[in-house]
């Protein structure tokens, strides 16, 4: 049995694109943007887009079986991210606590104190925890969607506002440093809306998925994240990721089942990995051994993540599990 509308692609895509984010947090905490290569560092940057991307298909998919009310559907959805935002900012808890009583305060406990609370309701993120956002950014955009579908002239708007959003979180920084205009680009363009854009690519790229020359242009668009990233352009983030997503939306795979699993995979994979990474720093292990060290941190978060989807599907009390990241 062939996967329907691509999703063996899909779900194959997400698994790959979640090792691709533990590899970002493998390098800011460990060494340097950039540190494994050029090409890792652009295909890596493509990871959260794809994410983004993977669930306004998802989405989109299943608003035109007709099953359900777009407007309603739509501030489930968004209600379901704020949920899953909360859950699992108590599950990383433990962990801010331990990095935030390990760290040194120069400006005062109070103060980071201050700003570790403020990162949390503003910009969505603990103390390595960082991915959080992007369930924090999901709640504002399926709720800005709910909000205006259905009324004339909304959803156009809506699209600019996330395009303008896009553009905003590097424009931005080059007009002013601090003050109202720095909150405006960090808060509400980079973080409330700054998934708005992938997710309506996500969305186009099923509507693209049967369109007979859509794999040339899924072809062209990678090539020219290529040439914008070599020219120093985050752009590039946009054409890469949807070049990539569509290609993997046009797969047409052999036993879904198969891949579906591998989806399920991704999720705790994007999820879980900070605890697998910031035990792995706090042996002080590896760290001279890069290469060892991505194996060795990629394998564990695969091998943790493989038993918890196991586990909550085979496994009668580990059942509940599976609401964390459905």
């Amino acid at each position: 049995m062939r996967s329907e509308g691509g999703m063996g692609g899909v779900d194959l895509g997400r698994f790959v694109m979640a090792l691709g984010v533990v590899l970002i947090h493998l390098e800011a905490m460990f060494y340097t943007d950039g540190y494994y290569g050029a090409f890792l560092d652009w295909f890596i940057r493509l990871a959260v887009p794809f994410f983004f991307m993977a669930s306004g298909y998802l989405v989109l998919r299943r608003m035109e079986t007709g099953a359900v009310c777009v407007k309603e559907y739509l501030g489930a959805k968004a209600l379901r991210f704020l949920k899953l935002y909360l859950v699992w900012s108590a599950i990383y808890l433990p962990l801010g606590i331990y990095m935030f009583a390990t760290s040194a305060h120069p400006d005062g406990v109070l103060i980071d104190l201050r700003r570790m609370l403020t990162a949390w309701l503003f910009i969505g993120q603990l103390p390595n925890a960082w991915m959080l956002w992007f369930l924090y950014s999901l709640v504002f955009v399926y709720g800005a969607m709910s909000v205006c579908v259905g009324r004339r002239g909304r959803m156009t708007w809506l699209v600019v506002v996330f395009c303008v959003c896009y553009a905003m979180r590097y424009a931005a920084p080059l007009m002013a440093d601090g003050g109202m205009m720095r909150f405006a680009e960090l808060v509400v363009c980079e973080r409330m809306f700054g998934g708005g854009l992938y997710v309506l690519c996500g969305m186009l790229a099923y509507k693209l998925r049967r369109v007979a020359l859509a794999a040339p242009v899924w072809l062209g668009m990678t090539v020219v994240s290529v040439i914008l990233y070599g020219m120093g352009w985050r752009i590039f983030e946009v054409f890469g990721a949807m070049g990539v997503f569509g290609a993997t939306a046009c797969m047409k795979l052999p036993k879904w089942g198969r891949y579906r699993v591998l989806g399920g995979m991704s999720l705790w994979i994007y999820l879980i990995h900070m605890y697998v990474l910031t035990a792995i720093y706090a042996t002080g292990e590896m760290r001279e051994q890069p290469w060892l060290l991505l194996v060795v941190a990629e394998a564990m978060t695969v091998v943790f993540s493989a038993g918890l989807e196991w586990g909550s599907q085979h496994v009668s009390w580990l059942r509940p599990l599976r609401r964390l990241v459905r």
